[in-house]
Protein backbone atom coordinates (compact mmCIF):
# COMPACT_ATOMS: atom_id res chain seq x y z
CA UNK A 1 0.00 0.00 0.00
CA UNK A 2 2.90 2.36 0.62
CA UNK A 3 3.89 2.93 -3.03
CA UNK A 4 0.30 3.90 -3.79
CA UNK A 5 0.32 6.51 -1.06
CA UNK A 6 3.06 8.52 -2.74
CA UNK A 7 1.90 8.15 -6.32
CA UNK A 8 -0.38 10.45 -8.27
CA UNK A 9 -3.24 7.95 -8.22
CA UNK A 10 -3.03 6.97 -4.52
CA UNK A 11 -5.20 9.65 -2.90
CA UNK A 12 -7.84 9.26 -5.61
CA UNK A 13 -7.89 5.50 -5.08
CA UNK A 14 -8.49 5.96 -1.35
CA UNK A 15 -11.35 8.40 -2.01
CA UNK A 16 -13.02 6.16 -4.57
CA UNK A 17 -12.45 3.13 -2.33
CA UNK A 18 -14.08 4.78 0.66
CA UNK A 19 -17.10 5.79 -1.44
CA UNK A 20 -17.37 2.28 -2.90
CA UNK A 21 -17.13 0.66 0.54
CA UNK A 22 -19.84 2.96 1.83
CA UNK A 23 -22.11 2.11 -1.11
CA UNK A 24 -21.42 -1.61 -0.70
CA UNK A 25 -21.68 -2.14 3.04
CA UNK A 26 -21.73 0.92 5.27
CA UNK A 27 -24.79 2.65 3.82
CA UNK A 28 -27.05 0.08 5.46
CA UNK A 29 -25.18 0.47 8.76
CA UNK A 30 -24.94 4.28 8.88
CA UNK A 31 -28.14 5.16 7.05
CA UNK A 32 -28.81 7.39 4.05
CA UNK A 33 -28.22 10.65 5.98
CA UNK A 34 -24.53 9.86 6.42
CA UNK A 35 -23.71 11.30 2.97
CA UNK A 36 -22.07 14.58 4.01
CA UNK A 37 -19.77 13.21 6.72
CA UNK A 38 -18.76 10.49 4.28
CA UNK A 39 -17.84 13.01 1.60
CA UNK A 40 -15.82 14.94 4.18
CA UNK A 41 -14.06 11.75 5.39
CA UNK A 42 -13.21 10.60 1.89
CA UNK A 43 -11.75 14.01 1.07
CA UNK A 44 -14.10 14.63 -1.84
CA UNK A 45 -15.44 17.83 -0.23
CA UNK A 46 -13.54 19.89 2.34
CA UNK A 47 -14.88 20.44 5.84
CA UNK A 48 -14.83 24.20 5.38
CA UNK A 49 -16.97 23.98 2.24
CA UNK A 50 -19.49 21.71 3.97
CA UNK A 51 -19.72 24.17 6.87
CA UNK A 52 -20.40 27.05 4.49
CA UNK A 53 -23.09 24.99 2.74
CA UNK A 54 -24.69 24.29 6.13
CA UNK A 55 -24.43 20.51 5.81
CA UNK A 56 -22.38 19.97 8.99
CA UNK A 57 -22.19 21.82 12.29
CA UNK A 58 -19.71 24.71 12.46
CA UNK A 59 -18.55 25.01 16.08
CA UNK A 60 -17.89 28.34 17.72
CA UNK A 61 -14.61 28.81 19.62
CA UNK A 62 -14.84 28.59 23.39
CA UNK A 63 -14.08 31.69 25.42
CA UNK A 64 -11.16 31.09 27.77
CA UNK A 65 -11.56 32.33 31.34
CA UNK A 66 -8.74 34.11 33.09
CA UNK A 67 -7.42 33.36 36.57
CA UNK A 68 -9.53 36.12 38.17
CA UNK A 69 -12.73 34.80 36.56
CA UNK A 70 -11.99 31.22 37.59
CA UNK A 71 -11.39 32.23 41.21
CA UNK A 72 -14.56 34.34 41.22
CA UNK A 73 -16.56 31.33 40.03
CA UNK A 74 -15.71 29.31 43.15
CA UNK A 75 -18.56 28.63 45.55
CA UNK A 76 -18.42 30.62 48.80
CA UNK A 77 -17.91 27.46 50.85
CA UNK A 78 -14.63 26.86 48.97
CA UNK A 79 -13.19 30.33 49.67
CA UNK A 80 -11.83 29.11 52.98
CA UNK A 81 -9.27 27.01 51.14
CA UNK A 82 -7.73 29.99 49.32
CA UNK A 83 -4.57 31.47 50.79
CA UNK A 84 -4.38 35.19 51.51
CA UNK A 85 -1.31 35.62 49.29
CA UNK A 86 -3.03 33.87 46.40
CA UNK A 87 -3.54 37.00 44.33
CA UNK A 88 -6.46 37.70 41.99
CA UNK A 89 -8.93 37.03 44.79
CA UNK A 90 -12.52 38.15 44.21
CA UNK A 91 -13.22 41.74 45.30
CA UNK A 92 -15.96 40.77 47.77
CA UNK A 93 -13.60 38.31 49.48
CA UNK A 94 -11.41 40.27 51.84
CA UNK A 95 -9.75 37.67 54.02
CA UNK A 96 -10.17 33.92 53.63
CA UNK A 97 -10.90 32.08 56.83
CA UNK A 98 -8.50 29.53 58.23
CA UNK A 99 -9.25 25.95 57.33
CA UNK A 100 -8.62 24.44 60.75
CA UNK A 101 -8.86 26.68 63.80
Amino acid sequence: LRPGQYSWWGPTAWRVGSLAMWLYKLRRLNGPNFTWPLLMFSGAVSERRLQRMGKIYAPKPLRTKGRRELLASLKPRDWQFLRADNGDLPVHLTQPQAVFT
